[in-house]
């Protein structure tokens, strides 16, 4: 992983990980370029893909927004370029807003969450062990804001 000084841009290769499913959060990343896989590692030896994103998408926010490990494993598909949104920004973007909005986005990521992780255990218990594979995402590609 190649880190520029500019905007804290992260050059990321393809194949490269950008983090591991159980790693604490070190910010949110907004793709600028490149696509990006979400996959969760599963006994044994398994990985289920939960989402391709590409420019304009943002992820990792979920660990970062609860303070909680990483639940899933994010990974370049093709050379990516990620903007890194640090803790630090994000706090200080909360800390001008209601506390309604932040007891919202922390109630959002914990219950995304909590039905993630029983939606894989029923994948995992009641369905074929070949896991289905993920479509991209059907949300249209943003223009990168920064």
């Amino acid at each position: 992983m190649k880190h520029e000084s500019a905007y804290d841009r992260q050059i990321i290769p393809a194949g490269g990980l950008v983090f591991q499913q159980g790693e604490r959060s070190k910010g949110a990343y907004l793709i600028q370029s490149g696509e990006i896989e979400i996959f969760k590692c599963l006994p044994p030896d398994r990985e289920v893909q939960l989402a391709i994103l590409g420019p304009g998408r943002l992820f990792g926010e979920m660990a970062l927004i609860s303070d909680m490990p990483h639940m899933a494993s994010a990974r370049a598909i093709t050379l990516t370029t990620l903007v890194l949104v640090t803790p630090e920004v994000v706090e200080m973007m909360l800390a001008k807003s209601p506390k309604l909005i932040q007891e919202m986005l922390h109630n959002l990521s914990s219950n995304l969450r909590n039905v993630t992780n029983a939606k894989l255990h029923d994948h995992v218990v009641h369905r074929d062990p070949t896991p289905e594979p993920t479509a991209k995402s059907t949300l249209p590609p943003r223009k990168p804001r920064l």
